[in-house]
């Protein structure tokens, strides 16, 4: 087993895409957001068995206030069932040893119910658990490959049948797009949206130069500008707008937001509806609506809890994800850095 750089944009996209692992996270345009867009360092590394491409890592370099840590997202991308997985994530830890960082972290996307051996693998191996998850701990996902429409919606809860039949009724239409003043629809929709419910909203900047990196006529294997805005208008006019990334076998529901304050029109659940349909199309096996609330917490007057309630009211099935894995060269910057996370995921629940 050997690692090295990969500099060729389409033999690492041709293996994520042969991967059932495709994140879009660790495609090769997702590192050019981070580098050219937020100023990032970015790895992107191959690892190799017997001169063969086995696996591949884009790798992120973090900067804090106690020092400098690396990130992979949602990766590596490997076979977890190869016999030589101990290897190749030795390899990873060795290449990224000596370079001045204090912790190396990994965030495969394995799901707890066949990651279990694979967890004390990482853990013989001198991993420990990170502070908190980075990406979404649990998902509500929906699969709609080889299901048809009208299973769809008989599968959907009852109420969420009849709010999208609604949404169609009042005359609600659903629009894609990849163009900038669209982004910005859905931007000014979060920020009017977050003052009004007292939520923090991601940065604005963020997701203009997520969008750039990602659209904007981008080819990813096949699919043509991945990331789109999805606007729900009456009358011409936005009511409301998410963030859809249609990428490797799922479509990923980012962010959104609505400005129908009554709710009336239910618009999101149009969006939502279209958004299947058109995964449907490209040929995707799932809608992922990213993050719900623990079973515990799924009950009225528990934050998050109505977010939760619509995505889970379009059927569909819990996903929970194995807890990101950290590996230490530096101990005192990475306790420093510990506590910290701690702390601020301790906050965020408090609010």
């Amino acid at each position: 087993m050997s690692i090295k750089e990969v500099t060729d944009r389409d033999i690492w996209n041709r293996f994520l895409s042969k991967s059932q692992y495709n994140t879009f996270m660790q495609t090769w345009e997702w590192g050019d957001f981070q580098e050219k867009g937020l100023s990032q360092r970015v790895y992107r590394l191959g690892l190799y068995d017997e001169g063969e491409l086995a696996g591949i890592c884009l790798a992120v370099e973090q900067v804090s206030r106690w020092g400098r840590f690396v990130y992979c997202p949602r990766g590596p991308v490997l076979d977890w069932t190869s016999e030589n997985i101990a290897e190749c994530i030795q390899n990873l830890t060795e290449f990224f040893r000596n370079k001045g960082y204090f912790c190396l972290r990994i965030d495969p996307a394995l799901v707890e119910e066949t990651g279990q051996l694979l967890i004390e693998m990482m853990e013989k191996q001198g991993f420990r658990d990170a502070a908190t998850f980075v990406q979404v701990e649990r998902a509500w996902v929906l699969d709609i490959k080889d299901v048809d429409e009208e299973t769809l919606l008989h599968n959907m809860r009852k109420n969420s049948r009849y709010y999208l039949r609604q949404a169609m009724k009042s005359g609600v239409t659903v629009r894609f797009s990849d163009g900038a003043a669209d982004l910005s629809v859905l931007t000014d929709m979060l920020c009017e949206m977050s003052a009004r419910k007292q939520f923090h909203a991601i940065q604005q900047a963020y997701l203009q130069k997520e969008f750039e990196g990602m659209s904007n006529g981008s080819v990813v294997n096949g699919v043509v500008s991945p990331l789109k805005v999805v606007i729900a208008e009456k009358k011409d006019k936005p009511v409301a707008a998410a963030l859809i990334m249609f990428y490797g076998m799922e479509a990923s529901y980012l962010h959104a937001a609505s400005n129908d304050l009554n709710g009336k029109l239910q618009a999101p659940y149009a969006i939502i509806w279209e958004s299947i349909k058109k995964a449907r199309s490209l040929g995707l096996e799932r809608f992922n609506f990213w993050g719900v609330v623990k079973d515990k917490n799924y009950h009225p007057g528990y934050p998050g809890f109505g977010y939760s309630n619509f995505k889970r009211g379009f059927g569909g099935r819990l996903e929970k994800y194995v807890r990101t894995k950290d590996y230490v060269y530096d101990i005192v910057p990475y306790t420093i850095q510990k506590f910290q996370e701690i702390y601020r995921t301790k906050r965020y629940k408090g609010n």
